[in-house]
């Protein structure tokens, strides 16, 4: 059985929800607590300048261009080939106390790079394309690793 004594209360609550006014008017003092867009002008026209600022920024300095990866391939290749070389040609010198007068098989690690024996010692040679690099007996092998970093560093 359903108690009557909670029904009744129910019913009562339902009937007085019923003739309540629920208007959408806001009373005086909740008005002035509500927020405003005028409020939010300030912001709205800094945000808007700084946006616009970046956007003429960026019309007069565009964005840097990347460099070309593939010359950056070609020249590291042929550099560290180069360096590669001119390690296995001074290791030769010092065990055999001369000159390599040819290179042994898997030391020329690319057909881009080429040791030739001259008067003054010798030159390593490294060419591919439009990008030369010449290493000669003497020159330190360092360089030619240290070559990329600031040939990079400077684009």
């Amino acid at each position: 059985m359903v108690d009557s004594g909670n029904g009744n209360e129910l019913s009562e609550l339902i009937r007085l929800s019923a003739t309540e006014d629920f208007s959408a008017e806001l009373h005086e003092s909740e008005l002035a607590q509500a927020p405003h867009l005028i409020n939010h002008l300030p912001a709205f026209v800094i945000s808007w300048f700084f946006c616009l600022a970046v956007a003429v920024f960026f019309v007069i300095e565009p964005l840097p261009k990347q460099h070309d990866l593939g010359l950056r391939s070609v020249e590291t290749r042929v550099s560290v080939a180069m360096y590669h070389m001119a390690h296995r040609v001074e290791s030769y010198r010092k065990e055999m106390g001369a000159l390599p007068v040819y290179l042994e098989e898997g030391w020329q690690e690319s057909d881009d790079v080429q040791y030739e024996i001259t008067e003054a010692g010798y030159v390593i040679t490294g060419r591919s394309g439009e990008f030369e690099l010449i290493f000669r007996e003497g020159d330190d092998p360092e360089k030619l690793i240290h070559y990329l970093f600031h040939r990079f560093e400077s684009r």
